[in-house]
This record gives C-alpha cells, sequence and structure tokens, in this order.
C-alpha cells in the first residue's frame, strides 16, 4: 500500500468517525456547534474589517472582538425571539397578583445592546483617523439592521 493510500485510507476513517460524532451529539451540543460557527463567521468578519490597524492591535484586541461576535451572534438571536414572543410577558405571584412586565428578553437584549454599542466604540476608536472616507464595509457592519430592526420590531409588537 502507498503513502497516498493508507492516508486516504485514514482520512476515510475520520469522516465516519465525524459522521458518527455528530450523530451522537445532542441537540444543545448542535446549537452549541452552530452558534460557534456563527461566532467564527463573525469575528472572521470584524477581523478582515480590521486588518488595517496593525498585527500587533489586533493580537490585543483579540478577546474583545471575540465578545463582540458573541453579542452580534446572540443579538440577532434574542431578536428573532423577540419578534415571536413580544417584549411583554404574563406573571402571576400567588393567586390575587396578576398581569403583564418586560420581558426577559427584552432586558437582556438592552443591556447587551448597551454593551455591544460600547464595545464597537472601542473597536471604532482603534481605526487610523482620516480614514473616514474609505468604505471597508465596517460602517454597513455597525449599520447591519439593529436600527431597522428595532423600528420593525416596535412597530409590529402590541404592548
Amino acid at each position: 500500500m502507498t503513502i497516498k493510500e493508507k492516508k486516504a485510507e485514514k482520512d476515510g476513517n475520520k469522516k465516519k468517525k465525524e459522521k458518527f460524532s455528530l450523530k451522537s451529539l445532542s441537540e444543545e451540543d448542535l446549537r452549541a456547534k452552530e452558534l460557534s460557527k456563527k461566532i467564527s463567521k463573525e469575528k472572521a468578519k470584524i477581523t478582515k474589517i480590521l486588518k488595517n490597524i496593525g498585527e500587533n492591535l489586533l493580537k490585543i484586541n483579540e478577546s474583545l472582538i471575540e465578545n463582540i461576535s458573541f453579542m452580534s451572534i446572540t443579538l440577532d438571536g434574542l431578536v428573532e425571539t423577540i419578534k415571536v414572543k413580544g417584549v411583554v410577558e404574563k406573571y402571576s405571584n400567588g393567586a390575587t397578583q396578576k398581569g403583564y412586565k418586560k420581558s426577559v428578553e427584552i432586558d437582556v437584549y438592552n443591556t447587551m445592546l448597551k454593551n455591544y454599542n460600547a464595545s464597537m466604540k472601542l473597536l471604532i476608536d482603534l481605526l487610523p483617523k482620516g480614514e473616514e472616507d474609505i468604505d471597508d464595509g465596517f460602517m454597513e457592519f455597525l449599520n447591519r439592521g439593529w436600527t431597522i430592526g428595532i423600528k420593525y420590531f416596535f412597530k409590529n409588537t402590541v404592548l
């Protein structure tokens, strides 16, 4: 058996193991894996946009970029959940006290959005000054729909 044939056989065995392991993963594990993929894509997109700040600054701010990527993907998920469930939820504190309150999702969304915006400001401040006219996609990234999503959300939500 040649080296190429051995390698091909070894690669084939790896693929069989990967297929088996995907089947054995729970639904929660699959969601976590999908979330991880989305975060990695978002991180790559941000890193590509920030390529002109220098390798050292990128390395120093790697955890900030990771956190921003996580928040971005999580905010997307929260927007979808809030669209379905709404911004209020029923509550009951015993037999007599019932009513509506702000949903947990909207609280998490509002808090995370503030943190996201503060983190994005830190990244924006890293960009070289005087290059505002260059269209590298960063402003599109910043404006990628949070305001549109919020307007749509409140327009179509009954309080």
